[in-house]
Protein backbone atom coordinates (compact mmCIF):
# COMPACT_ATOMS: atom_id res chain seq x y z
CA UNK A 1 0.00 0.00 0.00
CA UNK A 2 3.00 2.18 0.60
CA UNK A 3 4.54 1.79 -2.96
CA UNK A 4 1.11 2.60 -4.35
CA UNK A 5 1.23 5.61 -2.25
CA UNK A 6 4.45 6.65 -3.31
CA UNK A 7 3.27 6.26 -7.00
CA UNK A 8 0.59 8.19 -6.43
CA UNK A 9 2.12 11.05 -4.98
CA UNK A 10 1.12 10.57 -1.35
CA UNK A 11 2.51 11.40 1.34
CA UNK A 12 1.84 12.45 4.83
CA UNK A 13 0.75 15.68 4.33
CA UNK A 14 -2.38 14.30 2.10
CA UNK A 15 -3.95 13.93 5.39
CA UNK A 16 -3.71 18.13 6.16
CA UNK A 17 -3.82 18.68 2.44
CA UNK A 18 -7.16 16.98 2.70
CA UNK A 19 -8.19 18.75 5.90
CA UNK A 20 -7.24 22.23 4.85
CA UNK A 21 -9.74 21.35 1.35
CA UNK A 22 -12.26 19.92 3.71
CA UNK A 23 -12.18 23.18 5.78
CA UNK A 24 -12.06 25.25 2.74
CA UNK A 25 -14.85 23.79 1.03
CA UNK A 26 -17.18 24.51 4.43
CA UNK A 27 -15.95 27.99 4.67
CA UNK A 28 -16.47 28.89 1.19
CA UNK A 29 -19.75 26.62 1.07
CA UNK A 30 -21.28 28.74 4.55
CA UNK A 31 -19.69 32.28 2.30
CA UNK A 32 -19.41 31.62 -0.98
CA UNK A 33 -21.80 28.87 -2.50
CA UNK A 34 -24.88 29.35 -0.36
CA UNK A 35 -24.95 32.76 -2.32
CA UNK A 36 -24.96 30.74 -5.35
CA UNK A 37 -27.45 28.54 -4.15
CA UNK A 38 -29.74 31.38 -3.50
CA UNK A 39 -29.16 32.47 -6.78
CA UNK A 40 -29.82 29.56 -8.52
CA UNK A 41 -32.88 29.00 -6.57
CA UNK A 42 -33.63 32.61 -7.27
CA UNK A 43 -33.35 32.06 -10.83
CA UNK A 44 -35.12 29.23 -11.05
CA UNK A 45 -38.28 30.66 -9.31
CA UNK A 46 -38.37 33.62 -11.01
CA UNK A 47 -38.53 31.22 -14.42
CA UNK A 48 -41.08 29.10 -13.09
CA UNK A 49 -43.03 31.85 -11.53
CA UNK A 50 -42.81 33.80 -15.25
CA UNK A 51 -43.52 30.34 -16.62
CA UNK A 52 -46.62 30.50 -14.69
CA UNK A 53 -47.42 34.50 -15.49
CA UNK A 54 -46.95 33.31 -19.08
CA UNK A 55 -49.26 30.34 -19.03
CA UNK A 56 -51.74 32.12 -16.96
CA UNK A 57 -51.52 35.46 -19.38
CA UNK A 58 -52.02 33.17 -22.55
CA UNK A 59 -55.24 31.56 -20.75
CA UNK A 60 -57.01 34.60 -20.01
CA UNK A 61 -55.86 35.87 -23.75
CA UNK A 62 -57.12 32.29 -24.72
CA UNK A 63 -60.59 33.42 -22.91
CA UNK A 64 -61.01 36.61 -24.35
CA UNK A 65 -60.80 35.44 -27.37
CA UNK A 66 -63.72 33.17 -26.68
CA UNK A 67 -65.29 35.72 -25.13
CA UNK A 68 -64.59 38.01 -28.71
CA UNK A 69 -65.64 35.14 -31.09
CA UNK A 70 -68.39 34.62 -29.10
CA UNK A 71 -69.61 38.12 -29.55
CA UNK A 72 -69.03 38.21 -33.26
CA UNK A 73 -70.74 35.40 -33.85
CA UNK A 74 -73.79 36.34 -32.03
CA UNK A 75 -73.82 39.95 -33.29
CA UNK A 76 -73.61 37.66 -36.97
CA UNK A 77 -76.61 35.91 -35.83
CA UNK A 78 -78.02 39.46 -35.01
CA UNK A 79 -77.16 41.09 -38.20
CA UNK A 80 -78.48 38.52 -40.38
CA UNK A 81 -81.62 38.37 -38.30
CA UNK A 82 -82.06 42.20 -39.23
CA UNK A 83 -80.99 41.41 -42.98
CA UNK A 84 -83.37 38.73 -43.31
CA UNK A 85 -86.45 40.86 -41.27
CA UNK A 86 -85.09 43.91 -43.65
CA UNK A 87 -85.57 42.09 -47.05
CA UNK A 88 -88.74 40.46 -45.48
CA UNK A 89 -90.16 43.61 -45.06
CA UNK A 90 -88.58 44.80 -48.27
CA UNK A 91 -90.23 41.88 -50.47
CA UNK A 92 -93.97 42.68 -48.69
CA UNK A 93 -93.76 45.95 -49.56
CA UNK A 94 -92.78 44.73 -53.17
CA UNK A 95 -95.56 42.42 -52.92
CA UNK A 96 -97.96 45.46 -51.67
CA UNK A 97 -96.59 48.07 -54.68
CA UNK A 98 -97.09 45.50 -56.91
CA UNK A 99 -100.36 44.42 -56.11
CA UNK A 100 -101.64 48.13 -56.19
CA UNK A 101 -99.84 48.72 -59.33
CA UNK A 102 -101.92 46.25 -60.58
CA UNK A 103 -105.12 47.26 -59.20
CA UNK A 104 -104.93 50.28 -60.84
CA UNK A 105 -103.31 48.99 -63.91
CA UNK A 106 -106.33 46.98 -64.35
CA UNK A 107 -109.15 50.19 -62.98
CA UNK A 108 -107.43 51.79 -65.55
CA UNK A 109 -108.34 49.13 -68.34
CA UNK A 110 -111.35 48.93 -67.02
CA UNK A 111 -111.96 52.29 -67.40
CA UNK A 112 -110.47 52.23 -71.15
CA UNK A 113 -112.38 49.64 -72.19
CA UNK A 114 -115.92 51.67 -70.73
CA UNK A 115 -114.64 54.80 -72.14
CA UNK A 116 -114.59 52.56 -75.42
CA UNK A 117 -117.16 50.80 -75.59
CA UNK A 118 -118.96 54.15 -74.65
CA UNK A 119 -116.95 55.76 -78.01
CA UNK A 120 -117.80 52.37 -80.13
CA UNK A 121 -121.99 52.97 -78.88
CA UNK A 122 -121.38 56.75 -79.93
CA UNK A 123 -120.03 56.17 -83.08
CA UNK A 124 -122.36 53.23 -83.85
CA UNK A 125 -124.70 55.65 -82.77
CA UNK A 126 -123.50 58.16 -85.47
CA UNK A 127 -123.07 55.65 -88.11
CA UNK A 128 -126.47 54.79 -87.58
CA UNK A 129 -128.02 57.93 -88.05
CA UNK A 130 -125.75 58.45 -91.18
CA UNK A 131 -126.30 54.91 -93.01
CA UNK A 132 -129.85 56.15 -94.48
CA UNK A 133 -128.09 59.54 -95.75
CA UNK A 134 -125.54 57.91 -96.89
CA UNK A 135 -127.55 54.81 -98.67
CA UNK A 136 -129.65 57.62 -100.16
CA UNK A 137 -126.63 59.36 -101.44
CA UNK A 138 -125.25 56.09 -103.13
CA UNK A 139 -128.13 55.48 -105.01
CA UNK A 140 -128.16 59.15 -105.97
CA UNK A 141 -124.78 58.67 -107.40
CA UNK A 142 -125.83 55.00 -109.36
CA UNK A 143 -128.77 56.20 -110.43
CA UNK A 144 -126.64 59.65 -112.36
CA UNK A 145 -124.43 56.68 -113.59
CA UNK A 146 -126.92 54.71 -114.64
CA UNK A 147 -128.95 57.23 -116.38
CA UNK A 148 -126.14 58.11 -117.71
CA UNK A 149 -124.94 55.35 -119.15
CA UNK A 150 -128.51 54.65 -120.57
Amino acid sequence: MADILSQLGVDQTFLVQFAVIGLLVLVLSNLYFKAFYRLFELRHKRTVEDQKAATEILEQANQKLAEYKKKINEERVRVRAEIDAAVTEAKKAEAEILGNARAQAKQIMTETQAQLEVHGQQIRQQLSAQVPALVAEVIDQMSLIGGQTK
